[in-house]
């Protein structure tokens, strides 16, 4: 799989946002080895790990969304990316 494929570099967003390899493998529920080897290109992304990558994005999108949006009357709280 090319180094700029979408899954790849969906992965290394999460990746990202995560904090690292460590705790993203937390998050998506898979070993790190694996997890590197995808990241490093030397094995193809499986579409179910690149859509749980896909989930993990969406989900820090909208809390960041509610943290700069809140909603009238709504608890703040400080959202940590790392």
């Amino acid at each position: 799989m090319a180094r700029n494929s979408a899954p790849r570099r969906t992965l290394e967003k999460a990746c990202s946002v995560a904090g690292g390899v460590q705790k993203l493998a937390g998050h998506l529920h898979v070993p790190i080895e694996p997890l590197e080897r995808f990241l490093d290109g030397r094995e193809d992304i499986p579409t179910w790990l690149f859509l749980r990558a896909v989930d993990l994005l969406h989900e820090f999108e909208e809390a960041l969304y509610r943290q700069m949006y809140p909603a009238p009357g709504a608890k703040v709280h400080v959202l940590k990316t790392k």
